[in-house]
Formats: structure tokens, sequence, C-alpha cells
């Protein structure tokens, strides 16, 4: 399973920048937003749901009792 860091070192930005594009939070180049994005391809990135619901603290689940 490949990392932010793996997407990362391919595209040749920082972690942070691969942030950005995924979450579309801050601007980006073009150019750097398309190489982040042909990385996550190439390497099949998928963000880990579970850490993310640990760092908002939502979880987006509805329990039903």
């Amino acid at each position: 399973m490949a990392t932010r860091k793996d997407v990362a070192r391919r595209a040749g930005v920082s972690e942070a920048t691969v942030s950005y594009v995924i979450n579309d939070s801050k601007r980006v180049t073009p150019e750097v937003r398309e190489r982040v994005r042909e990385a996550v391809r190439a390497l099949n990135y998928q963000p880990n749901l579970v850490a993310r619901s640990l760092v908002t603290k939502r979880t987006r689940h509805v329990a039903m009792l």
C-alpha cells in the first residue's frame, strides 16, 4: 500500500503539498497538481480513512440501535 510519503517522493514534492492537492485546501500550481495526481494514479494511492478520522475526530458513520 502506497503512503503519502511515497507519492511525495515520486512527484518530487513535500508530503504537505500532496496533502494540499488531495484535500484541495491550498493553491498549488497546475503543473505540481498534475504531477501529484499522476503519482497518485501510478501508485494507486488511497487515503487511510481510519487515520483521517483520528485526526479530524469525525468518522462520518451513523450508528443505529
